[in-house]
C-alpha cells in the first residue's frame, strides 16, 4: 500500500509541471482541424443510413456519424443531404410510433434510441457544413418539422448532377480532387495583454509543418500523429503578435491543429487554437482566405490522434531551419558495454538496438570531423512482435554529454524522469533534446536508470544487471552545417 501511495504521488508531481517535464497526461487537442478552402465542384453527398449499414455493418451511434460526415470534410465535401426514412417506410430518426422506426436486432440497431439527424447537425454546425435533412413520407415530414424546428428539412431531395453517395466515399482516393495540395500558410493574429507567466505551444499537421510567433522559428515535424509542445513564454511579451504555420499535405490528407495557451501573472488562462477565424493562402499567392474546417479530434484528416502525449521540445528560433540528421557514414560508435552490438544505435533501424548494463553504462559517438549540432533523438526500449516498442527497458534517467577537449560536460540537463512506453509507434517513441548550436566532435549517453523493474524469475538483481535498451541515437545538425 505503501508503495502503492508513493508511486501515485509521483505521477502526480509529474504531471504538474508541463514545459519542464515529460508527460502522458496532457489535456485532450482543443479546437479545429483546418486547410485550405474546399473547391467549387466538391459534390454532394447524399446518406441513407439504411444503405450504410448494408454496406458497412457494425458501425452505430456517435462513431457511425463522426465516420460519415468525417469522411466529407477530409475529402472537401460541404454540401450534405440526409434522409430521415430508408425507402421503404422506416423512420431513421425516433419517431412516436417505434414499430415504424427501423430496427435491426442482430446488429443491435434501433434508431429510436439515438438520435442521428440531431448529432449530425451538430457536427455540420461546427465544421462549417450545410446539411439539409429530408424525406418524402408527409407524416415523417411532420413529425421532423416538430422534433427539429431549428433544422433545414425538405419534402423531396432535390440533388441533381454532381452528388455522391456516403458508402461511396473513399477519401483516401478523392480527396486531392476536392481539396487544394498545395503548401499553404496559415496565420492568426492575437494580442497578450500583461507579463506572461509560462506560455505553451500543442501543434500537429498532416504531413509536415514549419511553426513560427512573430517570424521565429519554433520547430518543424512530420509525425501527425503524436504531435510537439514548445514553450514559448518568453515570446509572448505585452502587444501583439503573429502565429503562423507553412504545411505540406501529404499524399492523402491535409490538416493543422494548433493549441496556444498561456497564463498571465494573474494565473489566468488564456488559449488560442485553429479554427474558422484564421486565415490562409498558397506559398504561391499574395491573398490570404478564410480557411476551411476539415476535422477536429476524434474527426477529421486523421481521425485517431492515438494518444495526446506532446513532445516536448525547446523552440529554435533559427529562420527558416532545416532538419539535417548527421549522415551515419560520418558516426563511429563505442560503448562500455556489450561493444559489438554498439553500432546498432546508428544503423537507421528500430528493429536493432544497443544493451547498456548496469548504472552509468555509456554509449558514445564519434564524428569523423567537428559539426554543429542543436538536437539529439533518442529512440529507446526493445520491440514487440508487432513492431511497435514495448518500452521494456527504455530510459528513464540520463545525461547527454560532449567533449570539449578536456572533459565531458552536459549538452542539456540530466534527464530525471523520462516517461515510459505508452502506445506509440516505433518511429514515435522518442525523446528529442534540442539545445544551443555547439560544434562538437564527441558525443556520449550516459544512462543512470532505465524502466527496467530489475526483477527477474530469479528473483530480484542488483542495479549493476540493471538493462537499458537504444534502439537508435539521431544527431541533428544546426542550421547551416553542411
Amino acid at each position: 500500500m505503501k508503495f502503492l501511495f508513493i508511486m501515485i504521488l509521483g505521477i502526480l508531481i509529474t504531471s504538474a509541471s508541463y514545459a519542464k517535464t515529460y508527460t502522458a497526461n496532457t489535456p485532450a487537442w482543443r479546437g479545429e482541424w483546418i486547410w485550405a478552402p474546399r473547391k467549387a465542384n466538391a459534390p454532394t453527398m447524399t446518406v441513407n443510413l439504411r444503405e450504410w449499414l448494408e454496406a458497412r455493418p457494425g458501425g452505430w451511434g456517435q462513431a457511425l456519424v463522426n465516420r460519415i460526415m468525417g469522411n466529407a470534410i477530409v475529402g472537401g465535401i460541404s454540401n450534405v443531404y440526409w434522409r430521415l426514412d430508408d425507402g421503404h417506410g422506416n423512420a431513421l430518426f425516433p419517431f412516436k410510433d417505434k414499430k415504424q422506426v427501423l430496427q435491426w436486432p442482430n446488429w443491435d440497431v434501433d434508431f429510436s434510441t439515438f438520435d442521428y439527424p440531431a448529432t449530425a447537425a451538430e457536427f455540420a454546425d461546427r465544421c462549417d457544413m450545410k446539411i439539409t435533412f429530408w424525406t418524402a413520407s408527409p407524416h415523417f415530414f411532420a413529425a421532423a418539422k416538430k422534433r427539429y424546428p431549428k433544422l433545414n428539412i425538405q419534402k423531396l431531395c432535390t440533388v441533381s448532377g454532381n452528388e455522391i453517395n456516403a458508402v461511396e466515399l473513399k477519401p483516401n482516393k478523392m480527396a486531392w480532387k476536392w481539396l487544394e495540395r498545395q503548401v499553404y500558410e496559415f496565420k492568426k493574429n492575437f494580442d497578450v495583454t500583461g507579463k506572461t507567466g509560462s506560455a505553451r505551444l500543442g501543434i500537429t499537421a498532416d504531413a509536415t509543418y514549419r511553426i513560427y510567433i512573430d517570424g521565429k522559428l519554433i520547430g518543424s515535424d512530420g509525425d501527425w500523429w503524436r504531435g510537439e509542445t514548445y514553450d514559448v513564454t518568453t515570446l509572448l511579451t505585452p502587444g501583439k503578435h503573429i502565429i503562423k504555420a507553412v504545411v505540406k499535405p501529404s499524399r492523402k490528407y491535409s490538416g493543422l491543429l494548433v493549441n496556444l495557451e498561456w497564463r498571465d501573472n494573474n494565473k489566468v488562462l488564456h488559449r488560442l487554437n485553429t479554427g474558422s477565424d484564421w486565415i490562409c493562402r498558397s506559398i504561391k499567392s499574395k491573398t490570404w482566405t478564410p480557411v476551411a474546417i476539415v476535422g477536429y479530434e476524434g474527426v477529421g484528416p486523421r481521425f485517431r490522434l492515438k494518444d495526446v502525449w506532446r513532445n516536448p521540445r525547446t523552440p529554435n528560433y533559427a529562420q527558416k531551419r532545416i532538419l539535417k540528421m548527421v549522415e551515419l557514414d560520418n558516426i563511429s560508435v563505442n560503448a562500455s558495454t556489450r561493444k559489438s552490438t554498439a553500432r546498432n544505435a546508428t544503423d537507421g533501424s528500430h528493429s536493432t538496438f544497443w544493451v547498456g548494463k548496469g548504472t552509468g553504462a555509456k554509449l558514445m559517438l564519434n564524428l569523423k570531423y567537428p559539426m554543429l549540432l542543436n538536437e539529439i533523438r533518442i529512440y529507446s526500449g526493445c520491440l514487440n512482435n508487432h513492431g511497435n516498442p514495448s518500452g521494456a527497458c527504455a530510459l528513464k534517467a540520463y545525461r547527454l554529454q560532449y567533449h570539449d577537449g578536456t572533459d565531458w560536460k552536459n549538452l542539456i540537463a540530466p534527464v530525471k524522469k523520462a516517461p515510459n512506453y505508452h502506445g506509440e509507434t516505433a518511429e514515435g517513441y522518442r525523446f528529442c533534446h534540442a539545445f544551443t548550436p555547439r560544434k562538437v566532435q564527441q558525443v556520449r549517453l550516459v544512462i543512470d536508470r532505465s524502466h527496467d523493474t530489475l526483477r527477474r524469475n530469479t528473483g530480484v538483481v542488483p542495479a549493476s544487471q540493471m538493462t537499458g535498451i537504444v534502439r537508435e541515437i539521431q544527431l541533428i545538425k544546426a542550421f547551416g552545417e553542411k
